[in-house]
């Protein structure tokens, strides 16, 4: 079966004539012309469903031409209309489509096709509470503006502006967790190179991590984790880990491990923790050695002041850290390598 005929047998499969209607303009007017393009540049076209192969050609064509269509300006798929919000073609109905048509054709000449992997951007997601949990997942990663938020989940502004208020004033909280975003100016040269302006981005700290464990890999990360955390420079940090899974299990998963524990003769403990965001600074104000785990993973330039019990000096060292072992710490200072106690520093100085 050919891309064109899949398209035909689709629409014939479809009983609402209105929304048979709309999808056919959609597919054999917008979408279908893209495939085609793609295809000719390659002479593949009639394109064979049942030869395509995963990230073969082929293959690669169907991705691309998803993402090409998915990106198609909500306006250009209906000139009759210029308000967003009640254009029948806007960006999300394009994507049931294109989903709807090749569920048809994975299910009807292609099982080996995986649709899901077609799309693979994923930006646009089935519901708010998915959206604005990878609205913090992708801030982390970059700043971005309200306009480019709504450009990259193919979505309107004002769908993007109660996400943006909601996790700005209240935050997201799911499974016990809440997480903020913070907002910053910054300049923009919109408009041509003479004009610059200040525009609002914002930004998360916050990685999200729910990870459906099952219970083996549970004690893994409760009962592993405090054992491997004795005596180690991360101690602390993974202690709160520990706790803060133990926290959100049942009374039955926590049976099972202190059970477990029990019979082993260990001496292990977990503390009751609320399961909230820790924002950095706050995590280490009062705390050297977890203040140090954070220099080593955000790299950053530290002013270490320390004093030496041999030399009874008060010394300083400048430069790159990472922790070497509970005890101490190695800094690179120029071209020198500097090895410190971690019993010996007084005060960590630097921006963060």
């Amino acid at each position: 079966m050919t891309f064109e005929e899949a398209v035909e047998k689709y629409l014939a499969t479809l009983k609402n004539e209105e929304e048979k209607d709309s999808c056919q303009a959609f597919l054999m007017d917008c979408y279908m012309p893209i495939v085609k393009k793609e295809a000719e540049k390659h002479k593949l076209w009639p394109l064979e469903l049942k030869k395509i192969r995963e990230n073969e050609t082929e293959w690669i064509i169907l991705a691309d031409s998803i993402d090409t269509v998915l990106d198609v300006d909500s306006a250009q798929l209906n000139q009759s209309k210029n308000d967003m919000e009640e254009n029948e073609y806007t960006k999300r109905k394009a994507y049931q489509y294109i989903k709807a048509f090749y569920n048809f054709i994975e299910k009807k000449c292609n099982s080996r096709l995986k649709i899901q992997n077609l799309f693979y951007q994923g930006r646009i997601l089935e519901n708010k509470i998915e959206r604005q949990l990878d609205i913090i997942k992708k801030l982390q990663e970059t700043p971005m503006t309200k306009d480019e938020l709504a450009d990259y989940y193919c979505v309107t502004r004002k769908s993007i502006d109660r996400d943006i208020d909601e996790l700005q004033i209240d935050g997201l909280q799911l499974l016990g967790q809440k997480v903020k975003l913070k907002v910053e100016y910054r300049l923009s040269q919109k408009g041509g190179a003479n004009t610059r302006s200040q525009e609002l981005y914002y930004s998360s700290t916050a990685h999200p991590i729910f990870l459906p464990l099952n219970m083996t890999q549970v004690y893994a990360m409760t009962a592993g984790l405090k054992k491997l955390a004795r005596g180690s420079e991360y101690e602390s940090i993974l202690n709160h880990i520990a706790d803060w899974v133990y926290s959100q299990l049942t009374e039955y998963a926590k049976d099972i491990i202190q059970n477990s524990i029990d019979r082993q003769g260990e001496r292990i403990s977990f503390k009751e923790v609320k399961p909230e965001f820790r924002e950095e600074r706050k995590m280490f104000s009062n705390n050297i050695r977890e203040e140090l785990v954070f220099l080593e993973k955000s790299q950053k330039k530290a002013v270490i002041h320390y004093k030496n019990p041999d030399t009874g000096l008060k010394e300083v060292a400048i430069g790159y850290m990472e922790i070497l072992d509970p005890n101490k710490i190695g800094v690179y200072q120029n071209n020198e390598y500097i090895l410190i106690k971690i019993d010996w520093i007084e005060k960590l100085d630097y921006t963060y």
